[in-house]
C-alpha cells in the first residue's frame, strides 16, 4: 500500500484550493429542468421562499426553518438521505471543512452498514454555494474542492435555482461511490495485518465449515486491475478471488513481512519478480519492504517470498500524477515532484530499479537515517527526502559503499537504459550481492562493479 502522507487541511487551505465553477457546469440542466422533481421542489422553495425574510433571521433558524417548512414538505421522508448537520462535530467533516461544517449533507442509507461518500452544501442564504469534497482519483493524498459561483444577481433567483439543482440532482453529480456489502460467507476476523493510504488488510475466514485463515485486502478504489496483474504473473499459483470491486481475497494462509535476512539472502528473486513484471511492460512504482511477504509453501515446506500491492503500478508509456513511494523514490521523480507535486509522470522501468536498491541501502545504514527518512515522507518534504539520501551519502568519509555508486549509475543514465542493458546489469550486480550489501568494500569488489559499469555504457 502507498504511503500516507498528512492529509489534514485547515480553513485557509480549503479557500485556496477550490475549484469554482458556474452551476450550468455541474449539473446537465437541460435533463433536470424537465425532471418532475425538479417542478416540484422549485414550487415548494418559491413558497417557502415567499412566505421567508431571509434578512432578519440569524443563520441557524434560517436553516432550521428550511429544512422543516421546506425539505420535509417536499419529501417527509428526506431525511433517509439528508441530514441537518449544523453544528456537527464529526471528525472527519471537522478536518475536512474546520469551520465550515456543510448545513445540509446528502447521504445514502446514512449509519447502515452500506455507505457512500457525502456531499455538503455550504451556505449561510447570503453567500450560497454548493460544494463537493472528495479524494482526487489520480493522488489518494490529495482532497478536490469544487464550489459553485453565484450567477446571478437576484438573490431568489439564484437560491431558487440553485437549491433545486443541488437537491433534485442525480446522486452521481456528487461523487456518490455505493460500497456495497462483502459477500456474506466471509467473516473478518479483528486483526489487521496492514495499512496504508489506499487500503487495508485483514485476516478473514469464510464461512464454509473450514477455519482455514485468509486475507481480505479492501481498498478505497476499484482492485480489478490489481487482480488482473497478479492472475498475469502467477496464474491461479496463489488464489486470488475479487469479491467486490474494492476488495479482492488471498486465499492463502496470512503472510508476513519479509525480514531483512530474508530479503537480503533472496533479493534476486525479488528481482526476478520485478523483471517479470517489466517483460509485461507493468510497472510496480512501490517497492518497498513491506510490500514484500514470506508466505509458507506447504507443498515445498519452505517460504516463499513475492512482491505484493500492485495498487500503484502503471503500464509502460503511461502519463500520470505519481501516487508511488516516496522513501525508495528515484531521485528523477523526486526533483520533478517538488517543482510541482501535481506534475504528470512518464515513469521508467530504471525508477522501478532504483527504488529496489534503495530499499536494500535502507536495510544496511543506520537508524537514525531511516527516522530521518521517515519524517520527511510524513511530512511529504520530496526536497526533505533528496537531502536525508544526500547526508546519508556524506556521512561516509572515505569511499561510499558500492551501492551508492550502483544507484547514481542507474540515476544518471536513466534516459539510456534499454530494457537489456538494464536487465543485464542488475542481473550482474546481483550475481556479486555478498559485496554489493557490504558497506565496507575490498578494492576486488570496487574493480568487478567499475568494469561491469563500463561494459553497459562504455565511455
Amino acid at each position: 500500500m502507498s504511503e500516507s502522507r498528512s492529509t489534514s487541511k485547515s480553513h485557509d487551505s480549503f479557500n485556496q484550493n477550490i475549484i469554482k465553477k458556474q452551476i450550468s457546469d455541474l449539473f446537465e440542466t437541460d435533463d433536470l429542468l424537465n425532471n418532475p422533481d425538479y417542478v416540484r421542489f422549485n414550487n415548494c422553495l418559491k413558497s417557502w421562499l415567499s412566505t421567508t425574510n431571509l434578512s432578519n433571521r440569524n443563520e441557524k433558524d434560517l436553516q432550521l426553518d428550511f429544512f422543516q417548512n421546506c425539505l420535509k414538505r417536499y419529501d417527509q421522508h428526506i431525511d433517509n438521505r439528508l441530514k441537518y448537520t449544523d453544528g456537527f462535530k464529526g471528525i472527519i467533516s471537522k478536518a475536512l471543512f474546520d469551520r465550515l461544517i456543510p448545513d445540509f449533507c446528502l447521504v445514502d442509507n446514512y449509519n447502515s452498514h452500506v455507505k457512500s461518500l457525502s456531499s455538503g452544501a455550504i451556505t449561510d442564504f447570503r453567500d450560497i454555494r454548493f460544494a463537493m469534497v472528495r479524494r482526487s482519483t489520480d493522488d489518494d493524498d490529495q482532497f478536490k474542492y469544487e464550489a459553485s459561483l453565484q450567477a446571478f444577481q437576484d438573490e431568489n433567483e439564484y437560491l431558487s435555482q440553485y437549491l433545486t439543482m443541488f437537491f433534485t440532482a442525480d446522486r452521481s453529480k456528487f461523487g456518490f461511490c455505493r460500497l456495497e456489502p462483502l459477500p456474506d460467507n466471509i467473516r473478518i476476523d479483528n486483526r489487521l495485518l496492514g495499512i496504508g493510504a489506499n487500503a487495508m488488510v485483514f485476516s478473514c475466514s469464510r464461512i464454509n465449515g473450514q477455519s482455514n485463515e485468509y486475507a481480505l485486502k479492501i481498498s478505497n478504489d476499484s482492485v480489478q486491475k490489481e487482480v488482473s496483474i497478479y492472475q498475469q504473473l502467477y496464474a491461479d499459483k496463489y488464489r486470488i478471488v475479487q469479491v467486490h470491486p474494492n476488495a479482492f481475497l488471498f486465499l492463502h494462509p496470512p503472510g508476513r513481512i519479509v525480514s531483512k535476512e530474508n530479503l537480503l539472502d533472496n533479493a534476486h528473486l525479488i528481482w526476478n519478480q520485478i523483471k517479470k513484471a517489466h517483460q509485461r511492460r507493468i510497472l510496480h512504482r512501490d517497492i518497498r519492504r513491506s510490500n514484500i511477504i514470506e508466505i509458507f509453501n506447504e507443498k515445498m515446506n519452505s517460504n516463499e517470498i513475492l512482491l505484493i500491492d500492485w495498487q500503484s503500478s502503471m503500464e509502460f508509456g503511461s502519463t500520470m500524477k505519481y501516487n508511488g513511494t516516496l522513501s525508495t523514490a528515484s531521485k528523477f521523480i523526486l526533483e520533478e515532484l517538488a517543482k510541482n507535486r501535481n506534475s504528470s509522470l512518464e515513469c521508467l522501468p530504471v525508477d522501478d530499479c532504483v527504488s529496489f536498491m534503495k530499499m536494500i541501502l535502507l536495510e544496511l545504514i543506520a537508524e537514525s537515517f531511516k527516522k530521518a527518512l521517515s519524517s520527511e515522507v510524513q511530512q511529504g518534504s520530496f526536497s526533505g527526502i533528496l537531502l536525508v539520501y544526500y547526508e546519508m551519502k556524506k556521512s561516509w568519509k572515505k569511499k561510499p559503499p558500492i551501492l551508492f555508486e550502483v544507484i547514481d549509475f542507474l540515476e544518471k543514465h536513466r534516459q539510456h537504459f534499454n530494457e537489456d542493458k538494464l536487465n543485464a546489469f542488475l542481473d550482474q550486480c546481483l550475481e556479486n550481492r555478498q559485496s554489493l550489501f557490504q558497506l565496507d568494500n575490498q578494492q576486488t569488489d570496487d574493480n568487478y562493479f567499475n568494469q561491469l559499469t563500463r561494459q553497459i555504457f562504455p565511455s
